[in-house]
């Protein structure tokens, strides 16, 4: 159940200013790294400016628990502890309506609207990710592209960055980012689409991590390494995702010639190309094997790691004229797992008395270890390898707390990281992406329970990836004004 909580703090004469530069950084923390935290904001008093009160929101009582053992909420109270004339008073309240959820926005609004606005284009992985969330969801919407006139003068000034999805609310508020779309949703509902259970939670987080990060090399490779068979169909979709405007060709191709070369940034070579090839073909295998048994991941509702795999496997691998017949001629069951994902129904008529839940007794079918196994011989290596180069760009720049840690995939780079992948050597570029997510589900391991953990832990070593509980960067990462900042 939905909790408030109202914390009333009286602060000392003279400590106005560094109570709120501490709680300032206490909150970043809070929102970055607390997924139960639906609302944390600190509010100063008209009529006696030394009184201050939070105001903040919780999933459950366990949520709040969680929050008072963070090492940083420690850590906050004992400074606070020479800045407060009192012991803060605390109401703990019980949700009537459950409304709101974080503010994504950074304050500003665009024009309010009837419905839910989705600017993105139909071969964007990440517009894919958000776009199947909100079909799934039921949540009414309408997509445009982001060349549309609309996104330049209204939205980007709020989104802070060029990139989608982006989300525009009825009431106007913007959310960019796919995972900041569905957490907003996710915050509201329930969290209807993450799994209540132990392992079925991080292994729902992992194929999310394994979808926005783990699969860019076949879905880019696949694109634009097969521009013989795939370039009319690319070229209709870029050109349509342009305005139309008299340079509407020459821009189209530009961005074809941008993306083709940026793909080369994830280690695909002539001599790479076979082993990536190889991989995916074993994943889709995999992954096809694991579909005759269940419609999704993990049982007969989708989950937060559906929604992550949906990325590369509808906009690129699912849709592009190469790898789309290779899927339809070798894997029918991940193209139908494909289409049931962008259906509002279950959509699963294969399957005789399918049910409406995840497998009971937090259960992971063996076919689904099978295809961990497999994605964790380039998934492993691979962030490993991108930890150390980020960590050495860490630390020789000391980026100031609270620095942009994302935008073009240029300013995302921080290097390029070696690694082995079945006797070939590839470099890709070392990106903070896969650690914002990385960061997400070593925060769900850590509020496991100890008996919990050891489950987790086991089933980790089994699929090869138990080291993603360890590999940390030097900082960690937060959410601030829509974007992805160092803390």
């Amino acid at each position: 159940m939905t909790l408030g909580v109202i914390a009333t703090i009286t602060i000392l004469e003279g400590k106005n200013a560094e109570f709120e530069q501490l709680f300032s950084e206490l909150t970043k923390q809070v929102l970055a790294n607390e997924p139960g935290a639906l609302l944390y904001a600190l509010h100063r008093s008209k009529s006696d400016t030394q009184v201050y009160k939070v105001l903040e929101q919780y999933a459950s009582q366990e949520d709040i628990k969680a929050h008072g053992q963070t090492e940083y909420f420690k850590e906050a109270n004992k400074k606070m502890a020479g800045l407060v004339a009192a012991a803060p008073d605390i109401e703990v309240l019980d949700a009537v309506e459950f409304l709101n959820k974080r503010n994504f926005t950074g304050g500003r609004h665009v024009k309010k609207s009837d419905s839910y606005r989705l600017y993105g284009i139909t071969h964007s992985l990440y517009t894919g990710r958000a776009r199947s969330y909100l079909i799934k969801s039921g949540i009414p919407f309408r997509e445009l592209s982001s060349g549309h006139e609309s996104f330049k003068a209204e939205v980007l000034p709020e989104s802070k960055a060029a990139t989608i999805p982006v989300l525009v609310t009825p009431e106007g508020a913007v959310i960019r980012d796919g995972a900041a779309i569905i957490e907003y949703f996710e915050r509201a509902n329930g969290r209807e689409f993450e799994p209540p259970s132990a392992k079925q939670k991080i292994i729902s987080t992992l194929f999310e991590l394994i979808g926005t990060s783990g699969l860019l090399r076949p879905a880019m490779h696949y694109r634009w390494n097969y521009l013989d068979e795939n370039r009319e169909f690319l070229h209709y979709h870029f050109i349509h995702s342009q305005p139309e405007h008299p340079e509407r060709e020459a821009k189209a191709q530009y961005m074809m010639s941008k993306m083709q070369n940026a793909g080369m940034l994830f280690g695909v070579t002539e001599e790479t190309m076979p082993v990536v090839e190889t991989l995916y073909l074993e994943f889709l295998a995999a992954l096809n094997q694991h579909l005759t048994e269940y419609p999704y991941l993990l049982g007969w509702k989708p989950s937060i790691g559906d929604f992550g795999l949906i990325g590369p496997m509808y906009a690129h691998l699912g849709r592009d004229p190469v790898p789309l017949r290779i899927m339809q001629q070798q894997a029918v069951r991940v193209a139908r797992w494909v289409e049931r994902m962008n259906r509002t129904d279950q959509d699963a008529p294969e399957f005789f008395n399918p049910g409406d839940y995840y497998l009971g007794d937090d259960s992971i079918p063996e076919t689904l270890v099978t295809v961990l196994k497999i994605l964790a011989e380039d998934l492993m290596p691979e962030t490993r390898a991108a930890a150390e180069v980020m960590n050495q760009w860490l630390g020789e720049n000391q980026p100031d707390p609270g620095t942009s840690a994302q935008g073009s995939l240029a300013r995302r780079m921080f290097g390029m990281a070696e690694f082995g992948l079945r006797g070939q050597s590839i470099n890709a570029a070392a990106q903070s992406y896969r650690f914002v997510i990385l960061q997400k589900l070593q925060l769900q391991y850590a509020q496991l329970s100890a008996a919990e953990q050891q489950d987790v832990t086991q089933l980790l070593q089994r699929c090869g990836l138990q080291e993603l509980l360890t590999i940390k960067l030097d900082r960690a990462l937060g959410w601030s004004e829509n974007q992805d900042v160092w803390l």
